[in-house]
């Protein structure tokens, strides 16, 4: 059973994970992108949905599994350390 997953950053680099993700059928259920620019919830990027800002991550259930495509490392850092405390799984 593939794993639901999560790719938060609707950017070049999201966009990347998620082509790259997509190659590995049977591992992973992507679901779409999380991303706090509004002006791309609701948008599509390489045939995923944006399904809304990073807090709204907590709507899903544990388990769901979380790829941040963020390139900045202090963006990165600030993601996690939102979304950190949440039952979520890194691959």
């Amino acid at each position: 059973m593939n794993q639901d997953l999560i790719i938060i950053g609707a950017g070049n680099v999201g966009a990347f994970l998620a082509y790259n993700l997509g190659l590995f059928e049977g591992s992973y259920n992507l679901l779409g992108f999380l991303d706090d620019d509004q002006a791309k919830v609701g948008s599509t990027l390489a045939g995923l949905k944006v399904l809304g800002p990073v807090g709204s991550i907590a709507q899903f259930p544990a388990g769901t599994a979380v790829a941040v495509g963020v390139a900045a490392p202090i963006a990165r850092k600030a993601i996690m350390e939102k979304i950190g405390h949440y039952p979520l799984a890194f691959p």
